[in-house]
């Protein structure tokens, strides 16, 4: 038989919900930045899924990196042959840091076969629909943004807690 604990016995109740970081680094970045099979298990991904695109469009994609953090996923998919990435992400240090990942990227790359890239910074509320006058979704004629493909880490991200299947259903 087991004990009985009282209430007062329990582990305490979390009551906070997940905050996603809207300034600065944040920390739980690190072990997955870290974990090189991740890492090259999302290259190769989008490695394929980018090659099958081409295969099958006969065209290079146009994609979006939601939620772009570091910018890793938008250097996959530079690296593997994208037209272009949109990067966007809440949080504007990030996108400053995924603007320099790029950068950087692209500058120790031999070939110099790379895509375009642009990145914002943007807000996605819950339960809203996107703002389609959002200037990452805008053209430079002015015109609607059109994506051939959608990368994010959404498991990392906390998709839940973040409303990221929300903005993903939307975006598609």
């Amino acid at each position: 038989a087991h004990p009985r604990h009282s209430q007062s016995e329990r582990a305490p109740r979390i009551t906070m919900s997940y905050q996603p970081a809207t300034y600065g680094f944040p920390i739980y970045f690190i072990p997955m930045l870290d974990d090189a099979d991740r890492n090259n298990r999302y290259e190769r991904a989008i490695e394929e899924a980018i090659q099958c695109f081409k295969k099958d469009q006969g065209h290079p994609p146009a994609v979006v990196d939601l939620g772009c953090g570091t910018g890793m996923l938008s250097i996959f998919a530079l690296r593997h042959g994208a037209k272009s990435v949109t990067s966007v992400d809440k949080n504007k240090d990030m996108v400053l840091m995924c603007e320099e990942a790029v950068r950087q990227a692209r500058d120790a790359e031999e070939s110099g076969h790379w895509g375009k890239h642009e990145a914002f910074t943007g807000t996605f509320p819950a339960g809203e629909r996107l703002n389609r006058s959002s200037l990452w979704l805008k053209s430079e004629d002015g015109s609607p943004r059109k994506f051939d493909m959608i990368i994010s880490e959404i498991l990392g991200t906390l998709a839940t807690s973040e409303s990221m299947w929300t903005f993903v259903n939307q975006a598609r």
